[in-house]
């Protein structure tokens, strides 16, 4: 079952891939709530319930800065990367 999903997986980012990017920011924008919750749920089968739910909960406001800084050129201010590296440090710990 799990090399099943990693073949679907890969071929699908290789699909993706070829397709231009306007394409993809449309189907992020109707489909990432799927793609998300399909890698979360996957994920969940590899760790704790209380972990992930750490994890996952955690994670949400840490990649969307992240993610927004990155693809939109969004300067962040320091109080907030001092956020995230608290957070991360909670996580880590």
């Amino acid at each position: 079952m799990d090399t099943l999903l990693y073949l679907l997986a890969r071929a699908l980012v290789a699909g993706l891939q070829a397709l231009p990017l306007t394409v993809v920011a449309r189907l992020g924008r109707f489909g990432g709530g799927l793609a998300y919750g399909l890698c979360v749920y996957w994920g969940f089968a590899f760790a704790p319930s209380a972990h992930a739910g750490v994890f996952v909960n955690g994670g949400i406001p840490f990649w969307t800065i992240v993610i927004m800084a990155v693809t939109s050129g969004f300067r962040i201010a320091r109080p907030t990367v001092v956020a995230l590296l608290l957070s991360t440090a909670g996580l880590l710990l």
